[in-house]
């Protein structure tokens, strides 16, 4: 159990830790460069900055009380299903919106006249994209069904 949560830290939480803060500001340049020949980049940007808010909120919350709940022996269950239940639903709200940045932006797809920036800003946002679902992947499938309905 320890492993996984420590490959989940030192993986999939500082891959976003360092993806993100970059990132960002490509995403805002694209959007005002081809926001008029593109309007679906001001959507991208405008989820993108409110998706990586939630993230970085998240992954400091995973590692400073969900993680250490649910390896502590002894935790409160209420508790311990408290911070499941909220893994979860966040874990949903991450899906959906990785589903929507697909869509914005045609399965990560540069339109042929995208300019470099354009097609790197694509290229980091499917990177992302493929991260975050491992991360979610780990957490939902290989970590929280441990907890479930434990004692």
């Amino acid at each position: 159990m320890a492993a996984l949560v420590a490959r989940i830290i030192d993986r999939h939480h500082a891959y976003a830790r360092r993806a993100l803060p970059p990132l960002g500001p490509l995403v805002a340049k694209v959007a005002e460069v081809h926001g008029e020949h593109e309007p679906r980049l001001a959507e991208v940007r405008r989820l993108f900055d409110e998706m990586a808010a939630r993230l970085l909120a998240r992954l400091d919350e995973e590692e400073s009380s969900t993680f250490p709940l649910l390896m502590a022996r002894g935790s409160d269950p209420a508790g311990v299903a408290a911070a499941v239940a909220r893994m979860t639903a966040g874990e949903e709200a991450l899906r959906d919106d990785l589903a929507r940045l697909a869509e914005l932006t045609d399965g990560f797809t540069p339109p042929g006249w995208a300019c470099r920036s354009y097609r790197l800003a694509l290229a980091q946002l499917e990177e992302l994209a493929d991260d975050l679902r491992r991360h979610l992947e780990l957490e939902g499938g290989d970590l929280l069904p441990r907890f479930a309905g434990r004692p």
